[in-house]
């Protein structure tokens, strides 16, 4: 024969709520250690024209979600930087598809870049002159130990000449998120 123990509440030694309960099987987590937050998303909602043999910011100027308000979204700047209390090990993720106007792809290296300086480099795509082949998305993923003010930011190379472009559309092509680890 088993028991059962019936809490709504789970407490640590200085009387703070860890976990609580509202009867109907929705658990609320308390602890912030306990949480993936800050969480930051955002995609691209314009065409962006990408210049040839230059390193070019991602202009992620649509915001989806935003937790700790830490990203700024204006010209020049689109970086997320990590708020006051939130060191620690992070996940940064980068989805570009890179396009070429004349239905080419082009040789794009996609970069993440920690306080201003390069960190992360995905592999060249390169030139792909098939029509079926003239979208392919890029990605970039790290784990990066962050510190409080550090900053995030995406950037884009591309050496195939002019008319290179990161394309808005319907579906999400390009994304930027960030989330904190557990540890």
């Amino acid at each position: 024969m088993g028991s059962i123990i019936k809490v709504n509440e789970y407490k640590d030694f200085g009387n703070n709520a860890i976990l609580t309960s509202d009867g109907a099987g929705v658990v609320t987590i308390n602890a912030a250690a306990l949480k993936n937050t800050p969480i930051f998303k955002a995609e691209i909602s314009s065409t962006q024209s990408l210049s040839n043999a230059t390193t070019t910011l991602v202009a992620f100027n649509s915001v989806i979600v935003d937790t700790a308000s830490a990203y700024t979204n204006s010209a020049g700047n689109y970086k997320w930087t990590v708020p006051s209390g939130q060191a620690g090990k992070y996940y940064v993720y980068a989805r570009l598809i890179n396009r070429d106007t004349s239905n080419a792809m082009y040789d794009t290296k996609t970069h993440i870049y920690k306080n201003g300086a390069d960190f992360a480099i995905a592999p060249m795509n390169t030139n792909v002159s098939s029509n079926y082949f003239r979208e392919r998305p890029e990605q970039i993923c790290e784990i990066m130990d962050l510190s409080v003010g550090d900053y995030i930011q995406i950037y884009v190379y591309q050496s195939n000449g002019s008319g290179n472009q990161l394309e808005n559309s319907s579906v999400s092509n390009h994304t930027f998120t960030i989330f904190r680890l557990i540890e």
